[in-house]
Formats: structure tokens, C-alpha cells, sequence
């Protein structure tokens, strides 16, 4: 076997991805705190340049690495010091490296061909790494002539803590922030700096603060901006490399500022699915903004907001195929505690990405799901106790438990239940009888439903099993 084909199948084998991302995370906590997704992505694209470069055997000069000056790029916008990066990305190298000379060894290849690669992919790694460098410097000095390394540095003492103390009152009216004001913090999923920066620009019409933190887009802002339906995926930046981050209220003909306020919607099975807008106006002819949450399209960005607006089907996707956006929102604070906001959107974030949810959602309404995401081995040993006779192998036992789940979801109701699995109600009975008797676990009885706390502990069961047991 020659060693081309050898590293072909490393840059196609998501296992090696996966070790590479594990060494440079083990290696950086900077880069750790990074979603682990932002991680994987670019290792994938930079092992097929590598792979490339092999191939090729020519000078590294003459090689692609849009890629790494990209990386450097995008860890400079998210706040990752040079050195972390470049710790994560040596790291990631030694890695790699080690991984072909056993492989290339296991399959017989000659060490005196895997010297020669060792030595083409020491010169490749030098070019990558010097690419990676200048791609940070780059969007260093870019950041720093558009003013949004200043707007960020001080997003990032508010949310995640000043090691000096606290942001006097001069430095938030520099960005039209009021120690005395409250806003909402916004977190949501999306991770590609380029894609953050395309939202942050979509909200910039409300004012406020954005920028990236621990890999999200965060903000404060006095409210939210309009849904994100028309935005495209990376738009142009502005010629003068500002993204217009100016704070201003909408002013009717009156001269009175208007606002929004709070109030939740109801559909027709009677669960909360969001808060709709309609104008208030208090005692003092004013309006204000109370919460409410928003919905943009990708990744993950976090920000501060007075209130956030959701379109009719939940969503303000991207433009051009990109997924809608999952979006958290915390209880309004003033400046000084909005670590505090933070601190309870980043787990609230998580759960709601485990149970599949987009749009917006605010942090109160995720309560259940965080508790009990931040629960692993409770739950682990639930499913493990509660429904060790079920064989994950077993498609029809995966439909008992998937019936079980719908039937708990839907209130205990075999005809709301039925109508969302499309079969008859009937056979929503059988598959249940079926499950107590494989399991044990209570029967369906239309006369003495669960009670809460034995709903919570059957239903946490079944959506752990389903969870650790995808379909083969």
C-alpha cells in the first residue's frame, strides 16, 4: 500500500477527525470552549488540503490554504488568543503525524518512504501555520479599524466576567448602554464567525452590542431587531468595514417612542409556543420592551436583548438553504448582571440543541429540559432500570418506546396520540399493553392517568433510551 491512499482514508475517516479535534481541545481550554462542531470543520477541510499536498509533492508555496488563513481568521473574531490556536493547532499536527506512521507502518510501507513524508509534511504544516498567522493578524487589524474588537472585548467582560471589576457608566454610554437599563441575554447556535457577523449586520438596525463569545454570537441590546427571513448567508461587509451598531427606537408621528411588549400565544392544543407582539404604552406615555423571543437562522450566537420577535412558522431562517436558527432568551437585567443571563442560557442552549428544538425559546419555558440534561447519569441509570428488557436492536420494541413517548407527550390522550402517529387508536392501546408487559411499566388506563412526577420519570426513561439507542 502507498501512502497517498493511506492518507486518503485519514482525511475520509471521521474517526481521525475526531481525534484530531479531541488533541487540540485537550490541549487549549480556549479552543475547548469552542463548539466542538466549529472545531470539526475546519480540521475536516484542512486534512483534505493536506491530503492534497501530498499528492501534488510540490512546493508548499504553491499550495491552497485559503483554509488555514480562514481558521486564523475565524479564531481571532471569536476571541481566541494567538498562542491558544496555535497550541490547538500543533497539537493537531503532532497528532496526525502519529496517526499516519502507525498506520503506514501497520500496512507495511517502507520507513524510508515515511521520512520522506514525514519531511514534505513538515514543510506543509510550516506553510499551514504561517497561513494560519497571518489570517489572524489580518482580521486583527480589520477588527480593530472597524472598532468591533472594542465592542466585543467589553460584550465579553459583561457576560463572562471582569477580572478587574466592574464596566463604569462612561464606557457603556460609549455604545449607548445605560447602567441603569435591562436587557435580555440572546443566545443562539450559530458558530461560524462569517454567518455571525451576517446576523449581527441583520440586527444592527435595532443597536445594540454583538460580537462573538466562546464561540456564539452575544449582545445587549435596548431590543431585539426584525426576524432574519430575507438574510443571506454571508453578505457583503460594509465599504468602510463597520456594521453600524447604533441604538435608536422606532418614533411615530406623535413623537412618542413605542414599544412591544409580552404576551404569550396558544395554539390549539393549548401549549405555549411563543410570545406575540402587540404595542404598550405606560403611565407616562412612553413605551418600553419587555421580553420576548426571537428566531434567526444557523450556528450559535448569544447577545442581550430587550425583546425578541418570532414569524409566523417559528423560524428566521437564512437565505439559501442554511437551517433555522436556535435561539435562548434570558429574563431582562441591567448591564451589571448580565453574566448572570449568560451563565443560564449557555445550559439552556445545550438542552434545547439535545431535544431538537429551534426558533426561539426562553430560558423559563426550558427549565424542565435543562434540569434534566444537566442530570446524565440519573438518566442513564432510568432508562438502564426502567426498560432493561427492551433490546435496542429490536425495531418493534424501538416502536413501543417511541408510541410510549408520543402517548406521554400528547397528555396520556390515545386519540391525540393516534392522530400523530397516524394509526388507529387501537393500535396505540396494543403497542402500550405490549410495553407493560415487557417492561412493567404502568398500563394506559383512561380512568387514573400518571401522576406528574411518575409522567417525568417514565417519560425522562423513554427519551433517554431512544436517545442512547438510535436506529441502527
Amino acid at each position: 500500500m502507498s501512502l497517498v491512499p493511506l492518507l486518503r482514508d485519514m482525511a475520509a475517516d471521521p474517526g481521525v477527525v475526531d481525534d484530531l479535534v479531541e488533541a487540540a481541545r485537550a490541549c487549549s481550554a480556549e479552543v475547548a470552549r469552542l463548539p466542538a462542531e466549529e472545531n470539526r470543520r475546519h480540521i475536516a477541510v484542512l486534512l483534505a488540503a493536506g491530503l492534497a499536498a501530498f499528492e501534488r509533492l510540490a512546493d508548499p508555496s504553491g499550495h491552497d490554504f485559503a483554509e488555514a488563513t480562514r481558521l486564523g481568521a475565524d479564531r481571532a473574531a471569536q476571541g481566541v488568543p494567538l498562542s491558544a490556536l496555535l497550541s490547538a493547532v500543533q497539537a493537531g499536527r503532532t497528532r496526525a503525524f502519529e496517526i499516519a506512521v502507525g498506520r503506514g507502518r501497520a500496512a507495511g510501507i517502507r520507513d524510508q518512504v515515511l521520512l520522506e513524508a514525514a519531511l514534505e509534511f513538515d514543510r506543509y504544516a510550516g506553510a499551514l501555520e504561517r497561513h494560519v498567522i497571518a489570517g489572524y493578524r489580518a482580521a486583527e487589524l480589520e477588527l480593530s479599524r472597524g472598532g468591533r474588537d472594542e465592542r466585543t472585548a467589553l460584550l465579553r467582560r459583561l457576560l463572562l466576567g471582569s477580572p478587574t471589576g466592574g464596566v463604569d457608566a462612561r464606557e457603556l454610554a460609549r455604545f449607548r448602554l445605560h447602567p441603569a437599563g435591562r436587557y435580555h441575554c440572546l443566545l443562539t447556535d450559530v458558530s461560524d464567525p462569517a454567518r455571525a457577523r451576517a446576523l449581527e449586520q441583520h440586527w444592527s438596525s435595532c443597536g445594540g452590542l454583538f460580537g462573538v463569545v466562546e464561540g456564539r454570537l452575544a449582545g445587549l441590546t435596548a431590543r431585539l431587531p426584525a426576524p432574519a427571513g430575507s438574510l443571506t448567508a454571508r453578505p457583503p461587509a460594509p465599504a468602510d468595514g463597520h456594521t453600524g451598531l447604533t441604538a435608536r427606537l422606532p418614533t411615530p408621528a406623535d413623537g412618542r417612542r413605542t414599544g412591544l411588549t409580552a404576551r404569550p400565544s396558544t395554539p390549539a392544543d393549548g401549549r405555549r409556543t411563543g410570545l406575540t407582539a402587540r404595542p404598550s404604552t405606560p403611565a407616562d406615555g412612553h413605551t418600553g420592551l419587555t421580553p420576548r423571543p426571537l428566531a434567526p437562522g444557523d450556528g450559535r450566537h448569544a447577545g442581550l436583548s430587550a425583546r425578541p420577535s418570532t414569524p409566523a412558522d417559528g423560524h428566521t431562517g437564512l437565505a439559501g438553504g442554511e437551517a433555522p436558527v436556535l435561539v435562548v432568551v434570558a429574563p431582562a437585567a441591567p448591564p451589571a448582571e448580565a453574566g448572570t443571563g449568560y451563565a443560564l442560557c449557555v445550559p439552556a442552549l445545550a438542552a434545547a440543541a439535545r431535544f431538537g428544538r429551534t426558533g426561539v425559546h426562553a430560558v423559563a419555558d426550558l427549565a424542565g429540559e435543562t434540569a434534566l440534561t444537566l442530570q446524565p447519569r440519573l438518566a442513564a441509570l432510568l432508562g438502564d432500570t426502567l426498560l432493561a428488557a427492551l433490546r435496542p436492536a429490536d425495531e418493534f420494541h424501538r416502536e413501543l418506546a417511541s408510541t410510549a413517548l408520543a402517548y406521554l407527550d400528547h397528555g396520556q390522550r390515545l386519540d391525540r396520540t393516534a392522530v400523530t402517529l397516524h394509526v388507529h387508536p387501537n393500535t396505540v392501546r396494543y403497542r402500550l399493553r405490549r410495553l407493560q408487559e415487557i417492561t412493567g411499566l404502568p398500563p394506559a388506563d383512561a380512568e387514573q392517568h400518571l401522576t406528574v412526577l411518575e409522567t417525568l420519570r417514565y417519560w425522562w426513561a423513554l427519551r433517554t433510551w431512544l436517545d442512547t439507542h438510535p436506529p441502527a
